[in-house]
């Protein structure tokens, strides 16, 4: 059994590590995932796990990956994950006649 941990970038609240965490689970091989928000880092257990695959995996849902092993993987950064809450609110000028 191989256990991974990686730093995750992009996370804004704990919605995002489960959805970190779901996607890692789908991965063939992957046995246990805990992704903690606070912390920004994901471990990975499993048979046969490969860094490269699961920073992958974690790109594929919209947040970056780095290996905290110093492996030497795909370690691009995801594109900025939109908050799961609404922006402010945008005040409009009053029309006076």
């Amino acid at each position: 059994m191989t256990t991974e941990t990686f730093e995750i970038t992009g996370m804004t609240c704990d919605a995002c590590a489960r959805q970190i965490e779901q996607a890692l689970l789908r991965v063939p091989g992957v046995q246990a995932a805990d992704v903690s928000y606070p912390k920004g880092t994901a471990h990975v257990t499993g048979d046969t796990i490969q860094a490269a695959v699961l920073t992958s995996a974690v790109i594929a849902s919209g947040y970056g990956a780095t290996p905290t092993r110093g492996a030497a993987v795909d370690t691009r950064k995801a594109p900025k994950h939109a908050p799961h809450r609404p922006g402010p609110l945008l005040r409009v000028p009053d029309r006076h006649t």
